[in-house]
């Protein structure tokens, strides 16, 4: 369903014509930009629980019309309020009419038109892959659930955690042995999709190898794994509450990547941009990314017959000291672990952690600034947002490594009873 709501903008009061798509998420949030004076705006829905569609087909047409249309509640969160006059509600100027369709992706040369709808031409260019599924009508609960029972167990409020953790639905099969572990690695799993995680299946697939060569390194890494892990989970949860926070920028393009279709950034519209909360994410994802990257590392050395902590040129102690743009080094060329590295970009790291990164107005595109002397190298959001995208999906890719190799030495450990 699409709403159509007529706004304007309180700094220079423009007309605006709105046409929001009701999805998945229960409270989808936009931030965009006037057409007329480039002020960013900011505005929300709230879904209320629809009856079940069995009862809504079993009513007139007019009645069940209007049980959809009045299911949502519309909110002028930053910059805007509802525009009452009548010469405005006629107002149809294409320039002033803004599409907000949430995790449905289309094309830029659509952006004001309006009669899109925008699920007719996703069905044509992807399938039914870009239909909701129900893994999107819950996400945003799933993660709410989730987040707190992680925070809880990393407390060490172990009863608490596994209140919230009985509320968590899994989207694949659940494990009759499941665990917070379980839980987080099921979550993950939402944004990789069936080819990247075919790639991380041929890692663990690596395991039985490991063990049959050298049982006694296998259980030092693993340990390594274990010892490592309450500090690197308490840095992933600000990158995965910063990406669902900003769910409508990310999500069209995620729909597109993780069901293994080529993204061609210059095509694709992208609704929803808030550059105050994105412009540090590729840096905190790279930060993340670089600390989970010993973890990886440490794979690396198993896989090439070493101990864990033995590189060729150093050790495990000065591997963790090293200039961060140099940790994926190591494995670059391991075909088997280097899609975990191909968005490892330390320019777009340096200005985006160390506030180099600004947003040209004039230009529509993101300004990136690093290096000694100050370089300088223009994004388009798009660009900047497929980046930003690719990165985090790195992080939650080597994160399932470290979550996989963790599980394993508790299992390790409940067998040997070590």
């Amino acid at each position: 369903m699409i709403k159509r709501i007529y706004i304007k903008c309180k700094t220079c009061e423009c007309p605006i014509t709105l046409r929001i798509a009701v999805l998945s998420n229960d409270k989808p949030k936009y931030t965009f930009t006037c057409p007329n004076c480039k002020m960013d705006i900011t505005v929300g829905l709230e879904i209320k629980k629809l009856p079940e569609l069995s009862e809504l087909t079993s009513l007139p047409k007019d009645e069940a019309l209007n049980i959809l249309y009045n299911s949502t509640q519309f909110n002028c969160i930053d910059n805007c309020e509802i525009n009452t006059e009548e010469k405005s509600l006629k107002l149809d100027d294409e320039k002033n009419i803004i599409n907000l369709m949430g995790e449905i992706p289309y094309k830029k040369e659509e952006a004001n038109s309006s009669t899109l709808f925008p699920i007719f031409s996703a069905l044509k260019n992807f399938g039914t892959h870009t239909i909701v599924s129900k893994q999107d009508t819950i996400v945003h609960e799933n993660w709410t659930n989730l987040k707190t029972a992680w925070k809880l167990s990393l407390k060490r409020n172990e009863t608490l955690s596994k209140t919230y953790r009985k509320k968590y639905i899994f989207f694949s099969s659940k494990d009759e042995d499941f665990d917070l572990d379980s839980e987080i690695y099921d979550f993950s799993l939402f944004f990789i999709g069936n080819k990247n995680f075919s790639l991380l299946d041929e890692i663990f697939k690596c395991t039985p190898t490991i063990i049959n060569r050298n049982e006694k390194n296998y259980y030092e890494y693993i340990k390594f794994c274990h010892n490592k892990f309450s500090k690197l989970e308490e840095k992933i949860i600000p990158i995965i509450t910063s990406y669902m926070a900003n769910y409508e920028t990310f999500s069209p393009y995620m729909v597109i990547l993780k069901n293994g279709f080529d993204l061609d950034i210059n095509e694709y519209k992208i609704d929803s941009f808030n550059f105050e909360e994105l412009k540090s994410f590729y840096g905190e994802c790279f930060e993340v990314l670089a600390d989970l990257y010993a973890i990886i590392a440490g794979l690396n050395n198993l896989l090439n017959n070493r101990k864990y902590d033995e590189f060729l040129e150093m050790d495990m102690n000065k591997y963790l000291i090293i200039d961060k743009a140099n940790k994926s080094n190591c494995f670059k060329d391991n075909l088997k672990l280097n899609f975990l590295c191909f968005e490892y970009d330390s320019f777009i790291r340096n200005s985006s952690h160390h506030s180099g990164t600004r947003y040209d107005y004039d230009k529509n595109c993101i300004v990136l600034e690093a290096g000694k002397p100050l370089k300088e190298k223009e994004m388009n959001i798009e660009e900047y947002v497929y980046h930003s995208l690719l990165i985090f999906r790195e992080v939650i890719e080597a994160n399932m490594v470290l979550l996989f190799y963790n599980h394993a030495y508790e299992l390790y450990t409940k067998r040997n009873l070590i």
